[in-house]
């Protein structure tokens, strides 16, 4: 199975931008290239990205053509160059912008503001369905797919293959309090992700990430979060917020509890969390099943 590197970057995360990494090309069949990038599988991501919001109660992205621009842009750019970066050099052939809001604004984007603008990438998937599971499974990018007050997206695809997906944030909407993933009753959850960079905890694998957001953006704060196996017995995990995880001080209302290694296949779980987020507080334990 061919590894996938998978990146975020929610500006002002990271300003000074992760380094490039070499990211080469995964040959595809022509018809396959063809497939990927056609205008059915932009509304097959879309749908399946709106498809999870939706379960958390949230509402859905609309496409919007400049942002979309601003995405095919820099996958052109990542594919030309067999790049992973949110960084573009100026001076080298495609390039659009040195950062996902300066490609933003070149595509004609109306930007209030450069925090407004998220980005995140795919480099060695090609079914729309991997690539999203990928992303979600990730933890310095699924609170931005799931978002509250992400409002418009922009999906590029290139041949690579390569997905880019520029978010635009709008106003405050209507939300539940709390978003939980994986989401309480949820069963075939994967065991484990890979390949997220930058690497959480140093790791290149590790298990499925279990992530707690505060909707209403009031910085977390948690008292327990743990993660149980089906016997009783805690499952190694790193926490990952604010506070200890610089890649995460843009995001100080989510909380990720990191497994050191693959979650068991084909078992339930146990989470148990203790948290508070401006005047909201939670007390909550929750059971999720593993794939087999």
């Amino acid at each position: 199975m061919k590894a996938a590197l998978f990146f975020v970057l929610s500006l002002p995360l990271l300003l000074g931008g992760a380094e490039a990494e070499t990211a080469p090309a995964y040959p595809l069949h022509p018809l396959s290239a063809q497939a990927w990038r056609s205008p059915e599988n932009r509304e097959r991501l879309l749908a399946l990205i709106n498809t999870e919001r939706a379960a958390h109660g949230l509402p859905p992205l609309r496409e919007q053509a400049q942002l979309r621009d601003a995405a095919q842009a820099h996958a052109d750019y990542l594919a030309q160059h067999a790049l992973a970066s949110h960084e573009q050099r100026p001076g080298r052939a495609g390039f659009s912008g040195q950062r996902p809001h300066d490609r933003a604004a070149a595509a004609g984007y109306a930007l209030q503001r450069r925090e407004q603008i998220s980005e995140l990438y795919v480099v060695g998937l090609h079914e729309a369905g991997a690539a999203i599971a990928q992303l979600l499974s990730g933890p310095y990018h699924r609170h931005a797919l799931l978002a509250p007050r992400a409002a418009e997206i922009g999906i590029g695809l290139s041949a690579q293959p390569g997905l880019v997906i520029s978010l635009a944030s709008g106003d405050a909407v209507a939300t539940p309090p709390w978003l939980f993933w994986p989401r309480p009753g949820q069963q075939q959850v994967a065991v484990a992700a890979c390949c997220e960079r930058p690497r959480p905890a140093g790791l290149e694998e590790f298990g499925t990430p279990v992530s707690v957001q505060a909707l209403n953006g009031e910085r977390l704060s948690v008292q327990r979060f743990e993660l149980l196996a089906a016997d009783g017995s805690p499952v190694a995990t790193e926490l990952l917020q604010a506070a200890s995880d610089p890649h995460l001080r843009a995001a100080p209302q989510v909380a990720y509890l990191l497994p050191r290694q693959a979650l068991s296949p084909g078992q339930r779980y146990r989470v148990r969390l203790l948290a508070q987020a401006g005047s909201e507080r939670i007390a909550r334990d929750w059971f999720f099943d593993t794939a087999p």
